[in-house]
């Protein structure tokens, strides 16, 4: 195995382990299958709601990424993102800063920092790309510009040993046409127990009077005029913070210092100016920085080799950026600013430059093809650091014309390196080794990070170049040859991808992280990019080109036109609580990969925590499809997880019912694949569901969609003790027929929405929809024979129809027997857009007794409440009765926008005059989403416990917990 891919494999398996360890341990012990109720008037109740974004999380449609940041924890060596997310409803206005950060399980953990405000004005804009939207972390606007890029930066202040991320951004309301009123830079620090404090650094107001008599009077009436922010810690957790604003247009441009000293305490901003060379001040004459090319990605590091100060205050500031100060006017030179002098409080007093590619008095890095040469756009991206084994400063930056010797049609990455004796001797006294990096790729939006470890320097870098990769580079430090061959080139992302991301080396491990978006949609800033984080450890770069590569939050494509449910919950007998759910990522046809997770409940029943594995995924390539789909879960009496689901092969129009099983508790499945083959006509296993008997007899049933005549069929599965899996026909093409009930009809669409249960006897039964000749109809069937016999004769009977194809009866359908084998169903009729229950209570036998004795002794009603539209793929309705007989139902109403709960009291034979409304969808998110895929449990305190889509597009859970 691959040695990235074996590390990843270990780090789960023992993360996994000690999340299952901590849940264990939180269980004080096994939960009884009735519990104990104190009085109901001593007892308070609370509800306890929990997103569920472990790992890949569970979103449906965002609107989440592009730009991010990284920094990797100085303390615990774990990488943490900071990123945009238009989507993000908090305020309530759509758009928010968040964070993300890697636990020590190798989960991430994702929290809102800050948000934008209510101003009428704006209200709901910034979801849907208008340019004149300013948001949270980034402008708004509906293709992603190099204006917006870096306007956010994250860094670490360690005090006594704990790491504590802070992060520096621009804030702004009001859209374009505000010139001060509400635009800032601000500083966010994350506290002990993972709460952002909020401080404004910088004020529009500041920023103005700061530069009155250079390029001002005014900060510029854009939804975007903060950009570069850049932010360094140093050894006195005193925050050094270096950023341009737009000063009166967008082809104007200023730059700006600003220190927060250790008791958190701001100066006030100051212009940079330069000394030398005596040719450059950055803020000589507009246009200083141009619209689109002037700033769009800076580079900030500490050079602490220099003598001239200590390395703890200012004056260790390097800052790589770009200017079109100077001829030729159309192209974009770089420069290098460093601190000369620092003030006593150990801000910055003074600044020197370094033009690296005109008019510099030192030894340049590079020469233009000519002085009077146009659109040579160097520097257009740039990123700095200084080794910190060697001390060298190194450099990357794009040049669309680097030498004399490489053609001006190639667009190149230039990386360069100088020894630490250049902060000594002044920056532009020191002669540069330089080498081009990728020279044949495009521009496009090229995002540049670097790192070095001592003995390599490693490059990112985000192109637009085919179709648009992430690659992945490293060469030796002393830059002797070019840089443009595989293996030091690596793909890690092949989608399109737009800006830059984060980049870094964690020197403890030997890994290299990198954060980045990855776009899903048709165009860029409509819908959103997803964050993406990859992994590497140099040796697999330069051997075997191996990366990982992860979701951190996405977008869309956990794909529900396909699969139905996408979701299951259930509770072992150990009172462990576990969920299993299908998620597919972006991809070009035939399918992208795919997973099945599986993830179980820890922490306390009012303080839920949730950790997830994988459990099977599809191969990569042009002809994967999709593996996880229609996941159904339950637990053998040992409590360890079994789960079926879909496999879709890799054979177009082929399906594979496939089960999972664990024998350690979810730490790691064993794969069978029971039925299916790689016929093209052969679609097997939709609309699974799984059951165990007490005697740990393992059933499914499923939908066959196989084509012709033997087709589109109810089948059951049987694990024999031996590990081998029995196979029967339920009802359509190929059962007994007619005579017990069950139907041949060649072109019938029967078994859809499938749910298995074992009776306490050990004899199979199912609830499913049968469909001919376009009337749907709810329907059961039962076994004759219990869970030892090897073969099986089945009945059939229709409990639920409208006898007309107006009417859907049996759209989504939850199935569930209680101790006494009373049977509990709920389904839609879609025909008029409301809930059905079927239930037959207390007849003697229990549901096998009700349906020897025929259809019309189950009791079938309509609750009397319309519900409106019926999704039939993700519409899914819940039923469970508690501890006092009373029948709890949950369904999604697309009337309310929101999931909803019900009951039938057994004292009165009523249902509650109104359903309650568990969840819903805002107004002005204007989706009706929330409640779907639900799935409904009984909890310990003898409550409704869910799982389902919540508005903001993840699996959502709620319980209502004993206090």
């Amino acid at each position: 195995m691959k040695h990235t891919n074996h590390i990843i494999k270990v780090i789960f398996v023992v993360s996994f382990t000690l999340f299952l360890v901590a849940c264990f341990e939180s269980q004080s012990k096994p939960q009884a299958a009735t519990p104990t109720t104190p009085a109901a008037s001593t007892i308070t109740y609370t509800d306890v709601k929990k997103t569920v974004s472990i790992g890949a999380g569970f979103n449906f449609n965002g609107s989440t990424g592009s730009w991010s940041e990284m920094a990797l924890n100085p303390v615990t060596h774990a990488p943490e993102i900071i990123y945009y997310d238009r989507s993000a409803v908090v305020s309530p206005i759509a758009g928010a800063l968040k964070y993300a950060g890697m636990t020590t399980l190798g989960n991430w953990t994702i929290e809102v920092i800050d948000s934008n405000s209510p101003l009428t004005a704006i209200t709901n804009t910034c979801g849907g790309g208008a340019t004149s939207a300013y948001c949270i972390g980034a402008p708004n606007v509906a293709v992603p510009t190099a204006s917006q890029d870096q306007i956010y930066d994250i860094k670490h202040m360690v005090t006594a040993g704990v790491a504590s991320p802070i992060v520096v951004y621009a804030y702004g309301t009001g859209g374009a046409g505000s010139s001060v009123t509400g635009k800032a830079l601000r500083f966010a620090k994350r506290n002990s127990s993972g709460v952002w404090i909020i401080e404004t650094a910088v004020t529009g107001s500041q920023i103005v009077t700061a530069t009155v008599g250079s390029v001002g009077p005014q900060l510029a009436t854009l939804q975007y005029p903060i950009k570069g922010v850049r932010a360094l810690v140093d050894d006195s957790n005193r925050v050094h913070v270096v950023f341009m604003v737009y000063a009166a247009t967008a082809n104007n441009s200023v730059s700006l210092y600003v220190m927060r000293d250790a008791s958190g305490v701001w100066t006030t901003p100051t212009v940079i100016t330069t000394s030398s060379p005596s040719t450059l001040s950055v803020v000589s004459g507009a246009p200083t920085y141009a619209a689109g090319t002037g700033v769009q990605q800076t580079g900030a590091a500490w050079c602490k080799y220099n003598t001239g100060g200590s390395s703890a205050d200012a004056s260790g500031i390097l800052i790589s950026t770009a200017t079109t100060d100077n001829t030729p006017a159309a192209s974009t030179q770089g420069f290098l600013l460093k601190c000369a002098t620092s003030n006593s409080d150990g801000s910055c007093a003074t600044w020197q430059g370094l033009d690296f590619t005109a008019g510099c008095s030192g030894a340049c890095v590079t020469t233009t093809p000519s002085s009077t040469a146009t659109a040579a756009n160097q520097f257009g991206r740039s990123d700095i650091t200084v080794d910190p084994i060697t001390g060298k400063i190194f450099l990357s930056y794009f040049s669309a014309a680097p030498s004399l010797t490489v053609p001006a049609t190639l667009a190149s990455g230039i990386l360069s390196t100088v020894a630490p004796a250049a902060c000594d001797a002044g920056l532009d006294t020191t002669a540069w080794s330089t080498v081009r990096a990728h020279p044949t790729v495009a521009q496009g939006t090229l995002g540049l990070r670097v790192a070095a470890d001592g003995a390599k320097f490693y490059l990112a870098s985000l192109t637009a170049a085919t179709g648009t990769s992430l690659i992945l580079n490293s060469i030796a430090s002393t830059l002797s040859a070019n840089w443009n061959i595989s293996p030091d080139q690596v793909t890690v992302e092949s989608s399109t991808n737009t800006v830059g991301g984060g980049f870094g080396f964690d020197s403890s491990s030997g890994a290299l992280w990198g954060s980045y978006g990855a776009l899903t949609a048709a165009a860029a800033g409509v819908t959103g990019q997803d964050i993406k984080v990859f992994s590497a450890f140099p040796s697999d770069i330069t051997t075997t080109g191996v990366t990982n590569s992860s979701y951190i939050d996405q977008t869309n494509y956990v794909t529900q036109s396909t699969a139905v449910p996408m979701l299951s919950a259930a509770i072992a007998p150990n009172g462990n609580v576990g969920y299993a759910y299908f998620y597919q990522e972006p991809g070009a046809a035939p399918g992208p990969n795919s997973r099945l997770y599986y993830g179980i409940r820890g922490g306390s029943a009012l303080s839920p925590v949730f950790g997830e594995k994988i459990v099977s995924n599809s191969t990569a390539g042009a002809t994967t499809f999709l593996n996880g789909l229609h996941p159904s879960l339950t637990f053998d009496s040992d409590s360890n997880p079994i789960i079926s689901f879909l496999d879709q092969g890799t054979v177009a129009n082929t399906g594979y019912l496939m089960v999972a099983r664990s024998s350690n508790g979810g730490v790691s499945f064993n794969l069978d694949r029971v039925d299916g083959s790689t016929v093209t006509t052969a679609n097997v296993g939709q609309y699974s569901s799984i059951d165990m008997t007490a005697n740990s007899t393992t059933g499914v049933a499923y939908y066959d969609f196989s084509t012709g005549v033997t087709g589109q069929r109810l089948k059951f599965a049987k694990r024999q003790k031996n590990g081998a899996w029995l196979r029967y026909i339920v009802d359509g093409p190929g059962s007994s027929g007619g005579a017990n009930g069950c139907d041949i009809t060649t072109g019938a669409t029967i078994g859809l929405y499938a749910r298995l249960q074992w009776t306490s006897t050990g004899r199979p039964v199912i609830v499913y929809q049968g469909a001919v000749a376009g009337i749907k109809t709810l329907k059961l069937a039962y076994a004759t024979e219990d869970e030892t016999s090897s073969t099986y004769t089945w009945r059939c009977l229709v409990l639920d129809s409208a006898a007309q194809g107006t009417n859907s009866r049996g759209e989504g359908i939850d199935f569930y027997l209680d101790a006494a084998d009373n049977p509990y169903i709920a389904h839609y009729d879609a025909g008029v857009g409301a809930l059905r229950v079927v239930t037959c209570p207390n007849y003697t036998g229990g549901v096998l007794g009700c349906a020897a004795a025929g259809a019309s002794t189950f009791n079938s009603e309509r609750l009397n409440y319309i519900i409106g539209t019926v999704n039939s793929i993700a519409s899914r309705p819940g039923i469970r009765t508690d501890s006092t007989g009373k029948i709890w139902v949950s369904f999604h109403s697309s009337a309310d926008m929101g999931l909803l709960i019900s009951y039938k009291s057994p004292s009165d034979g009523l249902w509650s005059a109104s359903p309650e409304l568990i969840d819903s969808s805002p107004l002005f998110v204007g989706s009706s989403f929330t409640g779907h895929h639900g799935v409904l449990l009984i909890n310990s305190s003898d409550k409704p416990m869910l799982f389902y889509r919540g508005f903001q597009n993840w699996i959502t859970y709620f319980s209502r917990e004993a206090n």
